[in-house]
């Protein structure tokens, strides 16, 4: 086991992390459902209460923030091109290039509060996951 942690922080993976997530089609479809017919987060205003200021926040639906656990992330530099493949026409974004752009919006929500929010009201997220589901 000491030989196996040792050669996981060497390639710099997680020991319990697959080396990469099977494609949950089901799963996926799910999310499209629920894009097309829902609106999958809310937004908390701010607010003051015993003269504490709370800041306003998105609340995304636990299932949405589940996408990741469907399809894998892309794990290379996946911002490394978002600027030319963002301004590509998404039907002719390849395999490499959907899991990127998915992958961007996940995890800048990390560094910019209603990322996820803002691809979901576009409809750029829903069209990305259609698209990945056609290519896969």
């Amino acid at each position: 086991m000491k030989e196996k942690i040792e050669q996981n922080i060497k390639n710099k993976k997680r020991i319990d992390a697959p080396d990469e997530t099977p494609i949950n089609k089901e799963g996926i479809k799910t999310i499209i459902t629920i894009l097309e017919n829902e609106k999958p987060y809310e937004e908390v205003s701010p607010r003051t209460e015993n003269g504490i200021t709370h800041i306003g926040y998105i609340s995304y639906d636990d299932r949405i923030m589940k996408l990741f656990r469907y399809m894998p992330f892309y794990e290379k530099d996946y911002n490394k091109n978002i600027e030319k493949i963002g301004n590509k026409d998404i039907s002719k974004l390849n395999i490499e290039e959907t899991k990127q752009y998915l992958t961007y919006i996940y995890r800048k929500e990390r560094f910019c509060e209603g990322l996820i929010k803002n691809y979901i009201d576009n409809g750029i997220l829903l069209k990305l996951l259609k698209h990945f589901l056609e290519i896969c």
